[in-house]
């Protein structure tokens, strides 16, 4: 093995062992996802899952193993000459679950799905070699991007903090693992130039992690990735770009474990594919200008810290999106910042288990008139504004706890006789057993006034109500 020298070459040892392939590798299990309570009732009927296990040249691969992890428990198979496997008796239930594949001598891989009666989903396990840059090693590389060059489908770059900061754009375009050495002294410098990018990703099954980036140009991210599939980003810190991550039409991309600290947009999800999906998950979004921007379908996003961002903490333009479990607070500018805005055209969305705590408003909706969106059992605590919706309709408003100081709920712009569904939320300030209040500005009428000089809108004060207020606040 090339190594530093004795001691360093003893710790990266044991890493190699730790993540080398093995039956018995153990494979980084989201435990905010598959260890909540279920939130929902487990229905009689079990799911199961289903596909197949092949090499990155599509040969089946016989004897992997498949595991579905839920509610602190499994289920596995391992499959058959054809690369065949099928999993049995999973509960259906609203959690969403891991699923692990591995064999000795390929790499492991897991995704997050929701388990149906009849789920399918094919692996791909990749074999590959080591090539490592800086250190003391001989054959070493000095770049990180001539190592990337010289590597095939599977094969892992492994960085050492030595020569950093690395002054170079990398440019990943094969299945590989690129590893930094700590993502605190393992950085990567676009340079500050105009458009200079650290990374750019277009490969499936590739993993970026323990890297420091630093330094993207105007108008430019620190992270670019393009049309990859199966990708793994995490344990890198994002300090300082003028953006952080890109993730554009991608798909399984698992983000988790990052620090965006002080980007003007820390990371933004984005794609016009409708099989697009994310993963983000126990991310820190911290002192940014705006945290998280979701314009991609299908993103689940769980047990991130998103705090102190100046202009908005998440902004969620897309459907499908799940928000889970989060700690959202601190967003403040001039009385006009949100911790999750919701804006029209979103639908879908699911909003539930969060902190929402200190922002100048806490939940924004925009124009959103979906039946099946909901917010609930999160906890809003001491905003200026803790649920406010501007020309919106039929939303699930149910079981939140409002407490704390400011404006609990507030709407406006909507028709009279339309409202959001408001049912079974705790006020702090509401006391007896009627119905809660609450305000708003309801339009009345709209009068065409001809072609060119548009129309005269009516309003009036207005109310909706929470007809079965809670009377003690939910164990969020």
């Amino acid at each position: 093995m090339k190594r530093k020298y004795l001691a360093v070459g003893i710790i990266l040892l044991f890493i190699e062992l730790t993540v080398a392939p093995s039956i018995n590798a153990e494979i980084t299990i989201p435990n905010q996802v598959t260890n909540k309570t279920c939130k929902a009732d487990i229905t009689a009927d079990a799911g199961t899952l289903s596909g197949h296990v092949t090499d990155a040249a599509m040969n089946p691969i016989e004897g992997a193993r498949v595991r579905v992890y839920f509610h602190n428990t499994s289920r596995e198979n391992y499959s058959d000459a054809t690369g065949y496997y099928h999993v049995t008796d999973i509960p259906i239930c609203y959690c969403i679950k891991n699923a692990t594949c591995f064999k000795e001598g390929y790499n492991p891989v897991w995704v997050l799905l929701s388990i149906s009666e009849n789920t399918t989903y094919d692996f791909v396990l990749i074999k590959g070699h080591w090539f490592y840059v800086g250190g003391l090693g001989a054959g070493n590389y000095t770049k990180i991007q001539d190592a990337v060059d010289n590597t095939s489908d599977g094969d892992t770059v492994f960085v050492y903090d030595d020569a950093s900061p690395y002054l170079e754009t990398v440019s990943i375009n094969t299945s590989i693992r690129v590893l930094g050495e700590n993502e605190n002294t393992t950085i990567i410098d676009a340079g500050t130039t105009d458009y200079a990018v650290a990374v750019r990703m277009q490969a499936d099954y590739g993993r970026f992690e323990h890297f420091g980036l630093r330094n993207s140009g105007w108008e430019s991210y620190a992270l670019n990735v393009f049309h990859a599939e199966d990708l793994i980003i995490a344990n890198n810190s994002f300090l300082g770009n003028f953006n952080g991550a890109y993730v554009e039409d991608s798909d399984q991309v698992l983000i988790a474990d990052n620090t965006f600290i002080e980007n003007r947009e820390a990371l933004e999800v984005s794609s016009i594919l409708s099989s697009s999906s994310s993963s983000i998950l126990r991310n820190r979004f911290l002192d940014n200008i705006i945290g998280l921007t979701l314009y991609a379908d299908n993103t689940l996003v769980v047990d991130n810290i998103i705090r102190g961002n100046t202009c908005y903490g998440i902004i969620v333009k897309a459907d499908n999106i799940s928000i889970l479990w989060n700690v959202i607070d601190s967003t403040h500018n001039e009385g006009s910042a949100c911790g999750i805005f919701i804006d029209a055209e979103t639908n879908h969305i699911q909003v539930q288990y969060n902190i929402i705590n200190e922002n100048d408003y806490g939940i924004l909706c925009f124009a959103v008139k979906d039946r099946d969106s909901s917010i609930v059992l999160n906890t809003f605590s001491n905003n200026s504004y803790g649920m406010s919706s501007d020309m919106c309709a039929r939303i699930n408003i149910e079981r939140n706890n409002f407490i704390g100081r400011g404006t609990y709920a507030y709407f406006e712009d909507s028709w009279w006789f339309q409202a959001n569904h408001w049912d079974g939320n705790y006020w702090a300030d509401h006391h007896g057993k009627g119905a809660r209040a609450i305000p708003g500005k309801a339009l009345l009428l709209v009068i065409p006034l001809g072609y060119f000089h548009g129309t005269w809108r009516i309003y009036s004060r207005w109310l909706n109500f929470d007809w079965h207020p809670a009377q003690e606040p939910y164990d969020i």
